[in-house]
């Protein structure tokens, strides 16, 4: 149905295909398949299912919550790789439609020349990310703190579900008329689908919100003396609806991460920096100014907080900027060198996936109110206080980041660095040249474990902060911290969709 060369059977490659961020399945999947349409898709999943094959979507690969790893040695991982193309883009009515295998680097680009963009845009690994991985995983950055997660920009879906049937939604459902310009005609079958970490159907096709590219631009950065004055100062201008991103870092992050010792890396993101600013002239000017502070402009930060503002006319953005600057009277003022030079190359290489010393490394996460945001990251301390003698005689290090969303809520996303052994993942997705720098630090089953069970435990004190999360896949805690008449409904809907338990088995919790 598909061509040889699209059914994989080879051992490192179903080895590979069942390995995320964080870990290699306990199994691996029996094949995998890549179809180039809906139609083969529809009819490889149809196929699978009347074998009583289990199906897992997966797009670029970037889950660390076990996504799409298969908890059944008969699975077939769909590789929707190939699903790439746009099929449309309408200045007049204001939407892009294009197929789910499509990274956000790839919509950016062919959206950028033509003055328009989506609303979220995409995350910082969207050069390798795919538009469907957002939609089932749930996503945040780039137009966030303005615009929300992914899910508010969808209009509508083509959802195919485990027999094969191929769904639309929203106004793209109408019979005779089909036209995907409005999502909320009727029940919301679009959002049944979005950040359902694949347990429902597989996202095809889908109709995302245009806007005009802003014309203006301009970015702020300050330091704080502590994790309080931070999250105040982010949770302010999230209020405020001022920025377009807003995030920070604690000192440990915003020392290795953003500008480690990787001279490409940094002319690259100072490239950015020019290509962010107004005009050419200001963006070499600022660039020079970077290159000739060098780190040094940047080093001793202890709290850092990054600030996007886009606007129509200049006055508007320096408006929004003279507001931020009076919310973050606590800090001090720093070159905003980051968030420029962000927006200017948003998507790099996945070379993160390790760290700079050649650390396995993994995230978490949760999303509280503003409310509670200061309140979880002293209970963050305290937890790891409570579990500093394994970390330390580990060799684990931790830092975090902190984002806004939209004007409601806290992102906070602890980074877990640890000495291991690189896996057959990282060989594959990291940058060739970028791997052979790094140390090729040996297998440490010890430090492993000891990073298992701090993990473990950091997911059930998340559930007992009561967090939200985005890429629930198969490891936060979801359906077993929902209440019965929620769970009950979800398990029905389940059914009606995914009668024989096939799509994406244990993804949100759901066994059946």
């Amino acid at each position: 149905m598909l061509g040889d060369e699209h059914v994989i059977t080879a051992e490192k490659d179903r080895e590979f295909f069942s390995s995320d961020v964080y870990r290699h399945a306990d199994i691996d999947a029996a094949l995998i398949l890549s179809p180039g349409t809906s139609e083969e898709l529809s009819t490889a999943i149809a196929y699978c299912t009347a074998h009583k094959f289990a199906v897992v979507p997966r797009g670029g690969g970037l889950s660390y919550t076990g996504g799409f790893l298969p908890i059944k040695s008969r699975t077939a991982i769909i590789d929707m790789r190939r699903l790439d193309r746009i099929t449309e883009i309408n200045a007049e009515d204001m939407y892009v439609t294009v197929e789910c295998g499509a990274t956000w680097k790839f919509l950016y680009e062919t959206l950028k020349p033509l003055g328009l963009r989506t609303p979220y845009f995409g995350p910082m690994s969207g050069y390798a990310s795919t538009i469907g991985g957002a939609l089932s995983q749930g996503s945040i950055f780039l137009g966030s703190t303005q615009y929300g997660t992914t899910a508010e920009s969808v209009l509508s879906l083509q959802v195919i579900l485990a027999d094969g049937t191929i769904v639309e939604t929203g106004s793209a459902a109408t019979a005779n008329a089909k036209n995907p310009f409005f999502r909320h005609f009727g029940p919301d079958l679009t959002g049944l689908f979005l950040h359902d970490a694949g347990a429902l159907g597989f996202k095809a096709r889908v109709t995302l919100r245009l806007l005009k590219t802003p014309a203006h631009s301009g970015f702020a950065a300050f330091t704080f003396g502590t994790h309080a004055e931070l999250l105040t100062a982010m949770s302010e201008i999230s209020r405020s609806g001022l920025a377009a991103e807003c995030f920070g870092a604690d000192p440990y992050i915003w020392g290795m991460r953003l500008w480690d010792e990787d001279l490409s890396r940094d002319t690259k993101r100072l490239l950015g920096v020019v290509k962010s600013a107004p005009s050419l002239l200001k963006g070499i000017l600022a660039g020079a100014r970077t290159i000739a502070g060098g780190r040094k402009a940047l080093s001793g930060v202890t709290y850092a907080m990054n600030v996007s503002v886009d606007g129509n006319s200049e006055a508007a953005v320096e408006a929004a900027l003279t507001q931020i600057h009076k919310i973050a009277a606590a800090g001090q003022k720093i070159p905003a060198t980051v968030p420029a030079a962000i927006r200017g190359t948003p998507f790099l290489q996945p070379n993160d996936l390790l760290g700079p010393k050649g650390q396995r490394w993994a995230p978490s996460h949760g999303i509280v109110p503003h409310s509670r945001a200061i309140a979880l990251v002293d209970a963050f301390k305290a937890f790891l206080a409570a579990r500093a003698a394994p970390i330390k005689e580990h060799g684990i290090e931790v830092g975090f980041v902190a984002f806004a969303i939209s004007t409601n809520a806290i992102l906070f996303e602890p980074m877990f660095y640890w000495p291991g052994a690189r896996q057959p993942y990282h060989n594959r997705m990291i940058d060739s040249a970028y791997l052979a720098k790094l140390p090729n630090l040996p297998p440490n089953p010890a430090a492993d474990e000891a990073m298992r069970q701090l993990r473990e435990d950091l997911i059930a004190f998340w559930a007992e902060q009561g967090c939200a999360h985005l890429q629930i896949g198969k490891t936060y805690r979801y359906l077993e911290t929902r209440d019965q008449n929620f769970r009950d409904l979800l398990e029905n809907i389940k059914a009606a969709v995914d009668p024989g338990g096939l799509v994406n088995p244990g993804s949100l919790g759901l066994t059946q």
